[in-house]
């Protein structure tokens, strides 16, 4: 199963968030739900480093099972407003994953 764990601050705005895990939809190369989460995901990040601020604080594992991204502290408000927009944004397509294909697969907590 895929967990995507995002947290917010008191003010709601998503500050990081993190996946981790495999489907298991499908076999590997044919799972549709981890290409499409990872798109999704990977997609975000490349997002905000590029149009946001490149001080975004990535990790990753090398077998594609894990993916963490957290926001620096010391955004402008135009680089929070946008960076809000990316990951709501991003927050929405795997809210759409979880509903279309259920929490044996995909499991989205969106906690502060």
């Amino acid at each position: 199963m895929i967990n995507v764990q995002i947290k917010r601050n008191s003010q709601n705005n998503i500050i990081s968030f993190t996946v981790d895990g495999h489907a298991n939809y499908k076999q590997k190369g044919e799972d549709i739900i981890c290409a499409g989460v990872s798109t999704v995901t990977f997609g975000t990040v490349n997002a905000l480093y590029s149009l946001v601020t490149k001080e975004i604080i990535v990790e990753k594992s090398n077998d594609g099972g894990f993916l963490s991204c957290e926001l620096p502290e010391n955004l402008t408000e135009q680089q929070l407003h946008d960076s809000q927009v990316l990951l709501e944004g991003m927050k929405i397509m795997i809210s759409q994953f979880e509903l279309s294909y259920g929490n044996k697969y995909i499991l989205l907590n969106d906690r502060v």
